[in-house]
């Protein structure tokens, strides 16, 4: 008998937007539909909000998910007390800090807390929460989980990010597409990557760069296109949650990011699309790419070292079946999705059997 079929699980999370953590709560949602008594979600809503319908999936939508002002923390507080209780939820999966803090001050009762932390945090709040479960998506975050949170080691989980494998297939372009995939905003390298493909662009004027995304920054950055007159080789693109019509647009995959961050899903995403990688060489990526091997690294905001790898990928690129291949082979060592679900369904079997069902 599936244990978890009497369970409601909430998940908890800032958007249902494009963006990593929205897609890992989403394919939670899909795989697990059909196996907890209900699923719901509390969010600000967003891009796969329909897709949760569709499923069968409770939505809460509320821009207190992402407002955190002070008056705002209590009227968050109150608004989860009353969705627990509404829908006699057993298990609360957070995918964003502050509602692990913001539950601390609830006492549940029978009630059960994961965290599962998307990015590295070394502040003061990493000692405010206090989880019955903390999942950590990659090796490096894992170790910064066990370093600053006080929870017991043993409920520190490691479950790598899972990702659906295609098939290898080799590439071949004249000219191949640049392409940003995520939120617009600073913290993610945006701008590293408008100011690298000017420099670029000036020695390869056939040279395209796909933008698919939305953002804080998406006016700014359309105002810095319009003055350097390149709005025929950088397309913005509104985002989507076809991740095939995605990746057919594009070939090399740029992620310069300068924020302390977990491993990308966007870029085992494009890896497993077949879609060459150039990244920022921040701690979780230097965890899983090798330079020049299942992929390439590049200094945190530097432009120059960022334009050089741009030219050579793009130089050389029907010859780089090597980095696809070896990219494949490193998401089916590490990251495949079965075994992401089969390390979620023996979470959640394992704490719903702690749970006292009324």
């Amino acid at each position: 008998m599936n244990k978890l079929k009497n369970i409601n699980i909430l998940y908890l999370i800032k958007t249902m937007d494009l963006g990593g953590a929205e897609r890992y709560t989403l394919n939670l949602c899909k795989y697990f539909i059909d196996k907890f008594n209900s699923i719901s979600v509390f969010s600000s809503g967003g891009l796969f909000t329909r897709e949760l319908e569709k499923l069968g999936v409770i939505n809460f939508i509320d821009e207190l998910a992402k407002d955190y002002n002070l008056f705002n923390i209590f009227k968050l507080r109150k608004r989860l007390k009353k969705i627990i209780i509404q829908e006699k939820i057993n298990i609360i999966h957070c995918h964003h800090r502050v509602f692990v803090i913001v539950l601390s001050t609830l006492r549940l009762k029978n009630i059960k807390i994961v965290y599962t932390a998307h990015n590295n945090f070394n502040d003061i709040f990493q000692k405010l929460l206090f989880p019955n479960f903390a999942v950590a998506v990659s090796e490096h975050i894992y170790q910064n989980l066990i370093t600053t949170i006080f929870v017991n080691k043993n409920n520190i989980i490691k479950i790598n990010t899972g990702i659906k494998l295609k098939n290898y297939h080799k590439v071949q372009s004249s000219n191949p597409v640049f392409g940003y995939i995520g939120r617009i905003i600073k913290e993610k390298g945006i701008y590293i990557i408008i100011e690298a493909f000017k420099k670029f662009y000036k020695k390869n004027q056939n040279a395209k760069l796909i933008i698919i995304g939305a953002g804080t920054e998406i006016k700014n950055i359309n105002k810095l296109i319009l003055a350097d007159k390149l709005f025929n080789n950088i397309i913005i693109k509104n985002p989507s949650n076809d991740l095939n019509e995605i990746y057919s647009l594009v070939d090399i995959i740029l992620l310069p990011s300068i924020m302390n961050e977990g491993l990308s899903l966007v870029l085992l995403e494009a890896m497993s699309f077949g879609k060459i990688v150039i990244a920022s060489d921040i701690p979780a990526t230097q965890g899983f790419i090798e330079d020049n091997i299942n992929g390439f690294l590049v200094g945190k905001k530097d432009i120059q070292n960022l334009v050089s790898r741009m030219k050579y990928v793009y130089d050389n690129y029907n010859s780089l079946n090597y980095i696809i291949f070896n990219a494949l082979n490193s998401l089916k060592e590490k990251y495949s999705l079965e075994n992401w679900y089969n390390s979620y369904q023996t979470l959640y079997t394992h704490i719903s059997e702690s749970i006292i069902l009324e």
